[in-house]
């Protein structure tokens, strides 16, 4: 694709963007890796642990755990990572690689607010909302469609802008387009 004239700048490409977003998933993805292999290698066994209590404690505790493992790695940390990232200057490290930034729909740098928005969406709307769903097996099925659906809307707008744009009023221009780091 082409790249379209904003008044942020040159619009990145889908590309770059699917690019920068994958580099940053698997960046984020290396300690959620690191504690599941560390638990699955260290031979700690949750109900071993739980032997001597009541059954519904230890069947609590094979359940929660996993959860607030997941949570944390798969919604806080890259929540932290990416509205901290974006606060500091517009750019992931994948953004950074890829040559783009996040800017306002304007062209300037983003608020702290517009950065933690945009953030918050997109992990809401591609990691929490998928993984509660995918906790109900009928869900299971359509998450797939759900997260590439929802970047997807971004093929078809003008701007190229997906929900989390939209809704932070965010732009993603190549980062040489005269703007101004934050």
């Amino acid at each position: 694709m082409s790249q379209v004239a904003t008044p942020a700048g040159n619009l990145a490409s889908i590309g770059k963007r699917f690019l920068a977003l994958l580099i940053d998933s698997i960046l984020v993805s290396i300690p959620f890796i690191a504690v599941i292999l560390a638990m699955q290698f260290s031979g700690y066994n949750w109900m071993n642990a739980m032997q001597g209590r009541s059954e519904g404690l230890a069947a609590l505790a094979v359940l929660i755990v996993p959860l607030a493992i997941s949570i944390v790695f798969l919604a806080v940390i890259p929540l932290f990572y990416e509205g901290l990232m974006l606060q500091r200057g517009g750019q992931t490290i994948g953004k950074k690689l890829m040559g783009i930034r996040v800017v306002s729909e304007t062209g300037t740098a983003l608020t702290k607010r517009q950065a933690w928005m945009r953030a918050a969406t997109r992990v809401v709307a591609v990691s929490l909302l998928p993984m509660l769903a995918s906790t109900c097996c009928i869900f299971i099925v359509i998450v797939p469609f759900w997260v590439v659906g929802y970047y997807l809307v971004g093929v078809f707008t003008k701007e190229r802008t997906t929900p989390h744009d939209m809704l932070a009023r965010t732009r993603v221009v190549m980062a040489g387009a005269g703007v101004p780091p934050a």
